[in-house]
């Protein structure tokens, strides 16, 4: 049995480039918007609206991986999945998504769970084939 795994993804420090151009983005679709429509509160709102929807980009969230599945938290609220609730998932790049529909979905991504490995690699992978056998 593999040991669990701990690990804690946050862009804004890890890929601050990145990041701050993402964030740079929204604040310019929002500088856009009141450019466009001459109204402060829709530009306001569409900031406040890509904000959420950057979050994972500039909270750090915390993911462990061990026997009872993948508990994601962030400020203090946590989500377990169980391994019995995952259905597949993907190796990328930088890390691994996990989707709880087995078919291949067009849109199944936004409703998975994407985990950057970092430094982290083998040992999740090990712990994916373990816990998931494909």
């Amino acid at each position: 049995m593999p040991e669990e795994v701990s690990l804690v993804d946050w862009p804004l420090r890890d890929e601050p480039i990145g990041s701050s151009l993402a964030l740079a983005l929204a604040a310019g679709a929002g500088w856009l918007t009141v450019w466009a429509t001459d109204s402060a509160a829709m530009g306001i709102a569409i900031v406040a609206l890509l904000g959420v929807t950057l979050w994972r980009t500039w909270l750090p969230v915390r993911y462990q991986l061990g026997s009872s599945g993948v508990v994601q938290s962030v400020l203090g609220w946590q989500r377990r999945l169980a391994w019995l609730e995952i259905a597949r998932y993907e190796l990328q790049h930088e890390g691994v998504i996990l989707f709880c529909d087995a078919e291949g979905a067009p849109l199944a991504a936004l409703s998975g769970v994407y985990i950057r490995w970092g430094e982290h690699q083998d040992k999740v992978q090990a712990i994916l084939e373990f816990y998931l056998p494909r």
